[in-house]
C-alpha cells in the first residue's frame, strides 16, 4: 500500500470517527429540546459543508501524482482541523 493510500484510509477513518461523534450530539440535542435542536441544526449545516469540502479533497487526492499528493494532504489537514473546531463548538454547547 502506498503512503497516499495509506493516508487516504487514515483520513476515512477520522471522519467516520467525526461523523460518529456528530450523531451522538445530535441525541443529545433532541433530548434537550426543540431550541436546541434548532441551534444544532444550523451548527450541523457547516459540519456538513465542512466535511464535504474535505470529501472533495480527498477524491482529488485520490488522482493526484505521488509528489502533489503531499501538499494536498496539507489543505486537507487545515479543512479536518476546521471540521474538529466546528464540532468542538457545537459538543460544548450541548453538554
Amino acid at each position: 500500500m502506498s503512503m497516499k493510500e495509506e493516508y487516504s484510509q487514515k483520513l476515512q477513518g477520522r471522519l467516520a470517527d467525526l461523523d460518529a461523534e456528530a450523531k451522538k450530539l445530535e441525541a443529545m440535542a433532541v433530548e434537550k429540546g426543540t431550541e436546541a435542536e434548532k441551534e444544532l441544526k444550523k451548527l450541523m449545516e457547516k459540519y456538513a459543508a465542512n466535511r464535504e469540502e474535505i470529501e472533495q479533497k480527498l477524491q482529488k487526492l485520490q488522482h493526484t501524482s505521488k509528489d502533489a499528493w503531499k501538499d494536498m494532504s496539507e489543505g486537507i489537514e487545515k479543512a479536518l482541523e476546521e471540521l474538529k473546531v466546528a464540532y468542538s463548538k457545537a459538543s460544548s454547547r450541548f453538554k
